[in-house]
């Protein structure tokens, strides 16, 4: 009796291997033909990728690294050209191309640089806009705001990543990581300088804050006056990007978008202007120490030349007046150092 249940164990186990190994068989194959489709027909690839392949071809001189001040325009504009678009106007001889999307940050032109680096025939000069409110956790840890497709396609480009993302994200396994990352964001601390002031999950609450002035005054701590030191991990990103386009012959120009500075003065008086001083110099350093040039554009402009309080929340989005004193600042540094 045991000899039978050993033979009859055997032939189960026998048979089960073959169903396994016929299942992985066809497993590969699909993943297999998957991976070719995808790759031939750029399959699931972003706009913003797609787009900066088939520029790179046309050997850019600029490459132009922004987020959403870089296309915004306020609906009371009667000039509606982008500030890209302002400054190819400036200097036309240079073909000026452009990876931008609204909440991009340092994190993700550092991923990009690794596809421009690539390039057999690379730009001469990358202009990349560093916007102080996206050192705050209430930016770069936003969940909406980690681009993970984007991540791993410029990663492990030209593997086709989307045949391996899509069933991922259709199996929910993704899921996991966005609640980890909606954890992290809310729990991020929050500080006014050096002084730890409370988790970000209480200032995010609607009914935080007494009035209107409070809620502005709180908005304004929680985006720009925190203490901003060479270990973070947009700082890294910022020294990532700067050498490994150094090591293709590319100048690097780190600019520092416009701030409403005296919006924020309103509020907080010098406490914000020794504070954001401050931070700028980390940027200033790193910029320095890793061969970029620098542009510090933060207080450039009068409260006058925000587009930002059409949208109510304050923020570094310029009306065309602000578009035009900016891009006309950025192509003459562009100038001056292309000579």
């Amino acid at each position: 009796m045991k000899r039978h249940l050993s033979i009859f164990s055997f032939k189960i186990t026998k048979d089960a291997k073959k169903v396994i190994n016929n299942l992985l068989l066809l497993v590969i194959f699909i993943l297999s033909i998957q991976i070719v489709i995808f790759y031939i027909f750029q399959i699931g690839v972003t706009p913003e990728l797609l787009d900066l392949k088939k520029n790179l071809k046309s050997y850019p001189d600029v490459i132009y690294f922004g987020d959403s001040v870089s296309i915004f325009v306020a609906k009371s504009d009667t000039d509606k050209l982008t500030l890209p678009q302002h400054i190819q106007q400036e200097i036309p001889r240079f073909i000026i191309t452009t990876i931008i999307h609204g909440a991009y940050n340092l994190n993700d032109y550092a991923n990009y640089s690794k596809l421009v680096s690539k390039s057999s025939v690379p730009p001469k000069i990358a202009v990349v806009s560093v916007n102080m409110r996206s050192f705050s956790p209430a930016w770069y840890k936003n969940p909406p705001y980690i681009f993970l497709k984007e991540h791993l396609f410029l990663t492990f480009d030209p593997f086709p990543v989307d045949a391996i993302y899509k069933p991922l994200y259709q199996l929910h396994v993704l899921d996991l990581l966005q609640k980890y990352n909606f954890i992290n964001f809310s729990n991020s601390p929050i500080y006014n300088g050096g002084n730890f002031v409370g988790r970000l999950s209480s200032f995010l609450k609607d009914d935080y804050g007494k009035s209107q002035e409070e809620k502005m005054k709180n908005k304004i701590m929680v985006n720009y006056m925190y203490s901003l030191s060479d270990e973070h991990e947009l700082i890294k990103s910022m020294q990532f990007l700067a050498q490994r386009l150094n090591k293709k012959g590319i100048k690097v120009i780190f600019y520092i978008t416009p701030i409403d500075y005296q919006n924020a003065e309103k509020y907080w008086g010098n406490d914000f202007k020794d504070i954001l001083e401050k931070n700028i110099q980390v940027i200033k350093k790193v910029a320095e120490a890793n061969s970029a040039d620098y542009l510090d554009l933060s207080r450039s402009l009068d409260t006058n030349s925000f587009g930002w309080k059409e949208e109510t929340y304050v923020s570094e989005h310029l009306n065309e007046k602000g578009r035009k004193l900016v891009s006309h600042a950025i192509s003459t540094f562009i100038l001056a150092k292309s000579e």
